[in-house]
């Protein structure tokens, strides 16, 4: 039995929409998918999601970057793009909604500075019973002390946690420190994966 349920945000809790980024390229006359090509380029997006730059530096390079390649319109189709948060996936928050009234729910997201915005943004605040930011770690996932961090916080061992997540190099390094792990795919299988590993009983 388990008592915490560790949850990722972004392709599992959040959706985002690659059209977003397109539509602002094919605005401003950019070729597609150099929007991408910026955000995960892997030194500035680990700097980012490790607080060693806030979100506005991160959006910022890559805005200079794409205004250097491409003039003013590389600019202009960042602060378009940044503008946008994602979307809620209801079916997966409904499951998390299910799953606080039997045991604790923590959000752990590779992030920027910019989550607790987004969050707000996205009508989540409340949501969890804790968030942890990898900007505010200073560690990610899928780093040891990233997850390290996070049980030490919520005061569990790691057999005592499920950790979903919709990456694979994140599930696995979770389920090799101990926590019974899934890789998200579907909100179905998602289902029987919590409804297969029941709650711990409250300590009385």
């Amino acid at each position: 039995m388990t008592g915490v349920l560790i949850i990722d945000l972004d392709g599992v809790v959040r959706n985002w929409d690659p059209a977003v980024a397109r539509a602002a390229e094919t605005r401003h006359g950019l070729p597609a998918g150099c929007i991408e090509q910026e955000a995960f380029a892997p030194e500035s997006l680990t700097a980012a999601i490790t607080g060693k730059i806030t979100d506005d530096e991160w959006r910022s390079g890559m805005a200079a970057s794409l205004s250097r390649q491409y003039g003013p319109s590389g600019t202009r189709a960042v602060w378009e793009w940044s503008a946008s948060c994602g979307s809620v996936n209801r079916q997966v928050l409904d499951l998390v909604r299910q799953q606080r009234r039997s045991r604790r729910v923590a959000l752990f997201s590779n992030a920027t500075t910019r989550l607790a915005s987004d969050l707000a943004q996205l009508g989540l605040n409340g949501e969890f019973d804790h968030v942890f930011n990898s900007a505010e770690l200073g560690a990610c996932k899928p780093r040891d002390e990233a997850f390290r961090a996070v049980l030490d916080a919520l005061g569990n061992r790691p057999a005592e946690c499920l950790f979903v997540d919709d990456t694979a190099g994140h599930v696995a390094a979770a389920a090799a420190l101990g926590l019974k792990a899934h890789q998200f795919q579907t909100v179905p299988v998602l289902a029987r994966f919590l409804s297969t590993h029941p709650a711990a009983p409250p300590v009385l």
